[in-house]
């Protein structure tokens, strides 16, 4: 019996240190670093009939901080014979946050305003040199890809994990205190 409370205490003091490290009080959140650590690893995009433009952008910090930031997307276009890229006028601003070493997946979906003379498109966005790669534009009847508008699968972030695990180990712990008997039976 005492071995039971035992296990019972032990399983609700880890229980309480996991719950404790999931999330700082915002008086003691740690400062924000502007961009360090924060990388676009990857940019899809394709045509959303209806809207426009649609994808997703892969976030990266490998940063010791935590990060928040405004990445602003934009739509450029290429004309044939000529190197350059040139905006649409076709933008939106999506919020990352992530803890140090985490990675997200944010969807967007933007407007597409076709260009005269325009041979492809792409998205680019302000922070840094990813692009997705380019395609020949969106007519009024392109048929989207498959997953368009699903959501982007959550991350957990270290705190959550751990309250996964603590609580993981604590089933386990019950139920070999159930199959030896710890547990007083009700007859």
């Amino acid at each position: 019996m005492v071995r039971f409370f035992g296990t019972i205490a032990f399983v609700l003091l880890l229980a309480v240190v996991a719950a404790n490290s999931c999330g700082a009080p915002a008086a003691a959140a740690q400062p924000v670093q502007p961009d360090g650590g924060l990388h676009v690893t990857e940019i899809r995009a394709w045509c959303a009939p209806g809207v426009g433009v649609g994808g997703t952008v892969e976030f990266v910090n490998d940063g010791p901080m935590p990060v928040t930031q405004d990445v602003k997307l934009y739509l450029t276009y290429h004309v044939p014979g000529d190197g350059t890229w040139y905006p649409t006028g076709d933008q939106v601003v999506v919020h990352v946050q992530l803890g140090p070493g985490e990675s997200k997946t944010v969807h967007y979906e933007m407007s597409s305003t076709p260009q005269t003379g325009a041979n492809s498109y792409r998205v680019e966005n302000d922070f840094d040199t990813t692009k997705s790669e380019s395609w020949k534009g969106c007519t009024p009847n392109a048929v989207a890809l498959s997953g368009f508008g699903a959501a982007a699968e959550p991350t957990l972030g270290a705190g959550e994990a751990l309250l996964l695990l603590v609580l993981a180990v604590a089933v386990v712990m019950v139920i070999r205190a159930l199959l030896r008997g710890a547990f007083p039976r009700i007859e």
